[in-house]
């Protein structure tokens, strides 16, 4: 059952998931007066979730938040959890957001059609997208979609994960997917598949350089090459943390664009 909003009563939100994220996006909506968290789903034992910053919102009950709210953000970070989820809320005519670039890559396509649904922006995915749009508005050609890297290692050490993990109160999966170019990797399929661009190879390229800069123009050169725009990323440990696009422009624009 879909209901129509007062203009005068604030957004329900539902939220799929307990963990880093939720919590997260749970605590920045106490900001918000047009957006209300109703209610949290978990598949955790509810008598062991006293931490959670709202445990009066969680529920173990999918049709209970489907029910609830009119807009369901899932961010559970597992993907055929995901996929339920998704499923049930496009099915009562929900609005869904996800941060679970996961899902997207595997199932997410069953959905395209079925509803209302996006990819939030503040994750690397949305945040390229919202880029993008606003590049080709001034007149750019993307070339590269691109994302960075401080630190990479194929295999990391167990002990080495299992500290970083302790220390920045993720799980194991979540980091070493981090690390070892698994989670950049998921984000940058998305970003082909969403924005029509393509890679240059299994694994990405992932060039090593001094800044995203020298590492763009690497990359856009080979998306030259190959005639068609790509998503890659660089391994620059000497620039901030970020997302970036190379374009190319009509000559012809430069004064304005200057």
């Amino acid at each position: 059952m879909t209901t129509r909003r007062s203009k005068n009563r604030p957004l329900s939100i539902g939220i799929a998931g307990s963990g880093f994220i939720a919590r997260a996006f749970l605590m920045a909506m106490d900001c918000r007066d047009d957006l209300l968290v109703k209610r949290v789903l978990t598949r955790r034992d509810l008598s062991s979730c006293l931490e959670f910053p709202r445990p009066d919102l969680l529920t173990n009950a999918l049709g209970r938040i489907v029910d609830e709210c009119e807009v369901i953000v899932e961010c559970s970070g597992d993907a055929l959890h995901a996929t339920t989820v998704v499923d049930a809320a496009l099915k009562a005519g929900r609005i869904v957001v996800t941060m679970d670039a996961e899902f997207h890559v595997t199932t997410g396509s069953h959905f395209v059609g079925r509803g209302v649904m996006s990819e939030a922006h503040g994750d690397q995915p949305g945040s390229l997208a919202a880029l993008a749009e606003d590049a080709v508005e001034m007149g750019f050609s993307p070339l590269v979609y691109g994302n960075r890297k401080g630190y990479y290692h194929p295999n990391p050490p167990r002990d080495q994960m299992e500290f970083w993990s302790k220390k920045q109160g993720l799980s194991l999966d979540q980091v070493t997917a981090a690390t070892d170019g698994t989670k950049m990797q998921i984000e940058q399929a998305l970003v082909a598949n969403g924005l029509g661009a393509d890679i240059i190879q299994d694994g990405l390229l992932g060039a090593a350089a001094e800044s995203m800069r020298e590492g763009g123009a690497i990359l856009a050169e080979h998306a030259k090459r190959l005639g068609t725009p790509i998503a890659d990323y660089v391994i620059a440990p000497n620039d901030s943390a970020g997302v970036f696009i190379v374009g190319e422009h009509d000559l012809r624009q430069r004064p304005y664009l200057e």
